[in-house]
């Protein structure tokens, strides 16, 4: 952990991550950062992680959901297929 932030009554944790990525990739980066509304390579990953972990909980979401539909066919004598 490199830094804590205290924001109101919320703190946070940073970590640092340093990693490589290709060329083209760096240059789609710093596109995002000119044309996406980013001001820093950091926010954009953070953003991308976010959007990330909201895809992830709506896919268990839907799992969940899938699961407790048929469950409740099979109770009723149902098998869904």
């Amino acid at each position: 952990m490199d830094t804590i932030l205290n924001l109101g009554d919320q703190i946070m944790n940073r970590t640092t991550f340093h990693f490589s990525m290709p060329e083209s990739m760096r240059v789609y980066v710093e596109d995002r950062l000119e044309t996406g509304g980013y001001r820093t390579v950091s926010e954009y990953i953070r953003d991308l992680v976010r959007i990330d972990q909201r895809a992830e909980l709506a896919r268990l979401d839907a799992a969940i959901e899938q699961q407790q539909r048929r469950q409740e066919s099979w109770r009723h004598g149902y098998r869904d297929t």
